[in-house]
């Protein structure tokens, strides 16, 4: 797995898992909710190859993804959550 910051192409923060597997993922997600104390707020999808959740801590929101060909993503959704969502990616580091 590699790690990687970035800005997508709607000038959201991301913080992402490049080559993460879904059993892996799935792992991380639950340590990335229980480490930070989020909530899920809204399940978007979940099929074979890709699963969407969004999770709420106060006023920040975050949607973490997962799907083949990008492996594990955590995406501000607004600039209130980039801070989460950088401090996520610090925790994340450790699993590459």
């Amino acid at each position: 797995m590699k790690y990687k910051e970035y800005k997508d192409a709607s000038n959201r923060q991301v913080v992402a898992l490049d080559g993460c597997s879904r059993f892996t993922s799935k792992y991380i997600r639950w340590r990335i909710v229980r480490k930070f104390s989020l909530t899920k707020s809204e399940k978007l999808f979940d099929d074979l190859d890709s699963v969407s959740n969004k999770y709420c801590k106060q006023q920040e929101t975050v949607l973490i993804e997962w799907d083949t060909w990008s492996g594990l993503t955590v995406t501000a959704v607004d600039s209130l959550s980039e801070k989460l969502v950088l401090e996520i990616g610090g925790f994340v580091k450790k699993f590459t």
